[in-house]
């Protein structure tokens, strides 16, 4: 029980990098269409 449980918590930690880096990717993708949204104008 107590191997599974380290399995899936390093799981879950290898895993949470990639949730981080979507989140800032998809930010920053809506602050660039932002900027390019002023910049049109």
């Amino acid at each position: 029980e107590a191997d599974a449980e380290i399995r899936t918590s390093g799981r879950s930690i290898e895993e949470m990098p990639s949730k981080i880096g979507r989140e800032i990717t998809d930010s920053l993708g809506s602050l660039t269409n932002i900027v390019e949204r002023g910049m049109a104008r």
